[in-house]
């Protein structure tokens, strides 16, 4: 028999068989919306960790100063390492693996407008540290090189901070007081909401002014809270730290052992914050959650295929002389077995392709629910499409082939007596 003709006979011993036919299927449609559901979620969260994470910007490394904890050239341990706007040339001269590199102040200051004031995260910046820190301007325009240059006393408002002290009217082109100073807002930056990954507040909740306006009339210090650097590319994160710690060792007179390039000890000369590596631990966490949520899904699965199996067990049985009468007329037992074994995955097929676009319109619907903004959502992928077919393919080979078997080692002799 063709396997046209075989598809045509499956499909017409499931009508023969209604109610069979439809257990069997709501068996493989459950599985399947349960692989559909669950592995859409595992991925929706994997998909989160690494948007949340990557808010505050992209395979950057931060570098905070510390205390040596070493004797190293004379010096005696225990001395306070303080980074300066000359680390942050050395190191763009310096270190041929890093692309960008930027300074960064920081001191909280209160901020005023009118009767409204807040005390806030003021950070010294540079024009490279909107693309580092992946700040986007909803209104006006970010720090630029002439206002460093300058020491202009203008302001960018992150979106809560500017919704705080100016609710829903215009904030650019306004004056606020920062420390009892007067500053111009320039700029608003766009809505980050939450965040999983932040160092040191909330990007909403921080204002940015140039640097040397920081240093010079705010904070009053030549000493820069952190240096921020992004390798040329993730593959050189590794040289990247390596050719700054040597730099800054060479500059700050302090042993190259006596840093801490990993982990949360903040201990040593100075400390290196990567956040890449951050960002990999939650996506292997998102992907173990995937592969658990897949693994459930899988199991859901077997379940109706067994019930599939018992189906087809029973369906045998009740076929005995059916299959006698086909074995006396010629037929083989290569064709039984075929013919048992593509009802099953007919059964599969149909009941996979329910659950598959049951699955995915649960997910579409989930997704366009008025949810909040850190809520996970369903991630469809063409993996997630590949895994689910395999999965059906199996589960139909699974629970057809012993059913397919039995009835194909039937005795024709002993068949066409069963009553």
């Amino acid at each position: 028999m063709t396997i046209g003709e075989l598809i045509k006979q499956a499909f017409r011993n499931l009508r023969m068989n209604k109610l069979r036919s439809t257990l069997s299927l709501l068996g493989i449609t459950w599985g399947i919306i349960s692989v559909v559901v669950l592995m859409g979620f595992g991925n929706g969260i994997r998909v989160m960790f690494h948007r949340q994470m990557t808010k505050i910007g992209e395979n950057i490394v931060f570098v905070f100063p510390g205390r040596t904890s070493k004797p190293y050239g004379g010096y005696k341990a225990g001395r306070d390492v303080h980074f300066e706007l000359k680390d942050v040339e050395a190191i763009r001269l310096q270190c041929p693996s890093v692309g960008v590199v930027v300074p960064c102040a920081r001191k909280w200051f209160m901020i005023k407008h009118g009767i409204e004031a807040r005390e806030t995260d003021v950070r010294g910046v540079v024009p490279e540290a909107r693309l580092l820190r992946n700040i986007e301007i909803e209104e006006g325009r970010f720090i630029n090189q002439d206002d460093v240059r300058r020491h202009r006393r203008f302001c960018v408002l992150g979106a809560e901070i500017k919704e705080r002290l100016f609710k829903q009217n215009q904030a650019v082109g306004e004056t606020v007081k920062i420390a009892g100073v007067r500053f111009k807002v320039i700029g608003v930056a766009k809505k980050k909401n939450q965040q999983m990954a932040t160092i040191g507040s909330q990007d909403d909740l921080q204002v940015y002014v140039p640097i040397t306006t920081h240093m010079n009339i705010l904070s009053g210090t030549r000493y820069l809270w952190t240096i921020q650097f992004k390798p040329v590319s993730p593959a050189l994160t590794d040289e990247a730290v390596d050719e700054v710690r040597k730099t800054l060792a060479s500059l700050h007179n302090f042993s190259p052992e006596d840093a801490m390039t990993s982990g949360f000890s903040f201990t040593g000369a100075v400390f290196f914050f990567n956040l890449a590596q951050f960002v990999k631990m939650m996506e292997m966490i998102g992907i173990a959650m995937t592969v658990f949520f897949g693994i459930v899904g899988v199991i859901t699965l077997f379940i109706g295929g067994v019930g599939v199996m018992n189906i087809m067990r029973v369906s045998v049985i009740e076929r005995t002389r059916e299959i006698g009468i086909r074995r006396a007329v010629g037929a083989r037992k290569k064709d039984i077995l075929l013919q048992f074994l593509f009802e099953a995955l007919v059964i599969t097929f149909i009941g996979g392709l329910f659950g598959y676009l049951i699955g995915l319109s649960l997910i579409f619907a989930y997704n366009h629910a008025p949810l909040p903004e850190t809520a996970p959502r369903g991630e469809f992928s063409l993996g997630m499409f590949l895994i689910s077919i395999a999965v059906m393919v199996g589960i139909g080979l699974v629970s057809g082939i012993l059913p397919a078997k039995k009835a194909a080692s039937l005795d024709p002799i002993e068949a066409l007596r069963y009553e």
